[in-house]
């Protein structure tokens, strides 16, 4: 059934003429009966959780995990924004200070995954062994003094602008919808000063939770 089809295609597409396409090839696909998916709701982390495994290699692989938000929540862009200040790029605040200024990461970044049920914003940093500890004091000593300070209007503008691209580029080409598998959250993106005003609102607030649900691996 379409409901359980994904359409994936590579190449020099033209984004115009290929949904189109998909709909004549798909359309006429009856969507099947919805059926539901009941995921037990993690309760709050009072403490940091830790988990690490040992293995042959030189280099140490760190995750740090926070608890996240659903894919319709409203909060959605707002925490997308936060990960792109915080770890998107190499202007992002964790790029400048940990691998420029302190040296204590090869590549670090930050993402927002929010499926359906609730999520996880995530820090991956790749480090020696012997930094991992410093390496995470660092990241969180970040995320603390956005909690604290919040972020710069330039940042906010810059965060919300490439948010807002990514978003416009998933609905560019409505493969989801001519299958009939309809995602709310993905139907339209928000403009750039919407987003902005949702994180005004809302990534301080997810910030100054950090520490309620850390794990490290």
């Amino acid at each position: 059934v379409p409901n359980n089809v994904v359409v994936a295609c590579v190449g020099d597409l033209d984004g115009a003429a290929f949904p189109p396409l998909v709909t004549r090839a798909f359309g006429g696909w009856p969507r099947g009966a919805p059926y539901p998916i009941t995921v037990p709701t993690e309760p709050p982390a009072m403490s940091p959780r830790t988990d690490a495994e040992e293995l042959p290699v030189q280099a140490a692989y760190v995750l740090l995990g926070f608890p996240s938000v659903r894919l319709a929540d409203p909060d959605l862009y707002a925490l997308d924004v936060l990960a792109t200040i915080v770890g998107q790029g190499r202007s992002s605040r964790l790029y400048e200070a940990l691998v420029r200024q302190q040296q204590l990461v090869q590549t670090v970044g930050a993402s927002n995954y929010t499926p359906q049920d609730p999520g996880v914003f995530m820090i991956s940093m790749r480090t020696a062994p012997a930094q991992a500890d410093a390496a995470v004091a660092a990241a969180q000593a970040i995320l603390e003094a956005i909690a604290q300070h919040g972020v710069t209007g330039q940042e906010l503008i810059d965060g919300a602008e490439l948010v807002s691209e990514i978003k416009r580029r998933l609905v560019a080409v409505p493969v989801t919808v001519a299958l009939g598998l309809g995602v709310p959250a993905l139907a339209s993106a928000p403009a750039p000063g919407t987003v902005v005003a949702v994180v005004v609102n809302g990534a301080n607030g997810m910030a100054a939770g950090t520490d309620t649900g850390t794990g490290g691996g």
